[in-house]
């Protein structure tokens, strides 16, 4: 941690300090919604979180520093994390998310300070964009109502742009670069896939309802997918680079 510039180490205290926030609001503060699922069902969904999480592609170059090329990959936790915020709400979208950042962080294995920072990312981003969904929402996990789709629609954004923009403002920081140009060469073309993410989640969460096994069927092959397309595009990219 010491290489890093003074500026982002204390952004990195700040991210710690709010994913620390962000948990204690979520699990003292925020009442666990009506109609989610049963601890057996959340302790599935945290496994495939986990095992999504694992799951990642590397995207272009940015810098040389520990910080940044590290961060220069994406891990496809994210639609398994937003299916159990429909099914089980902030709480159980929390813990999917803290499962799927460490599974993404064990290889390869990363500095402690960046481990904590992914991991403190992912929670803040999860409870902006759980706390966003159901405000509009009405506080509820119905899916059925007409606020359903602005919901999930700002939920979805809120992740991504929380998530996106906290990373790129790191990197930034560390390779004396503006945060805009980096977002807009390096993770603008990675919307896409969250919104594809939320889409599949919602749509089954909706057609399919209660009915767990047929969801994960749904969702699993989505996941494996978007992981082959992005892993070709990227492949195609640093081709056309070279």
């Amino acid at each position: 941690m010491k290489e890093l510039p003074l500026p982002a180490r204390w952004m990195l205290v700040a991210i710690y300090l709010l994913g620390m926030a962000a948990v204690f609001l979520i699990m003292t503060r925020v009442p666990v919604p009506a109609g989610g699922g049963t601890v057996p069902e959340l302790c599935l969904f945290i496994v495939l979180a986990a095992a999504a999480g694992h799951r990642k592609v590397t995207l272009l170059r940015i810098g040389d520093s520990n910080l940044d090329k590290n961060h220069g990959s994406m891990s496809l936790g994210f639609a398994m994390i937003f299916a159990t915020m429909l099914r089980f709400g902030p709480q159980g979208a929390l813990l999917a998310g803290f499962a799927s950042t460490v599974a993404s962080c064990l290889h390869p294995r990363q500095p402690w300070y960046q481990f904590l920072f992914n991991i403190a990312v992912n929670l803040i981003d999860t409870a902006i964009a759980s706390l966003v969904f159901l405000t509009l929402n009405g506080n509820t996990l119905d899916l059925r109502d007409w606020h359903a789709f602005p919901a999930v629609s700002a939920a979805c954004l809120s992740f991504f742009f929380v998530n996106t923009i906290i990373v790129a403002t790191i990197i930034g920081i560390c390779t004396g670069r503006s945060p805009i140009p980096i977002w807009r060469e390096s993770f603008l073309w990675t919307a896409p896939s969250y919104f594809l993410g939320a889409g599949i989640s919602t749509v089954a969460s909706v057609v399919i309802g209660n009915k767990l096994l047929a969801t994960l069927l749904c969702a699993v092959p989505i996941a494996l997918l978007t992981h082959a397309s992005f892993r070709s595009y990227l492949k195609h990219a640093a081709d056309l680079i070279d």
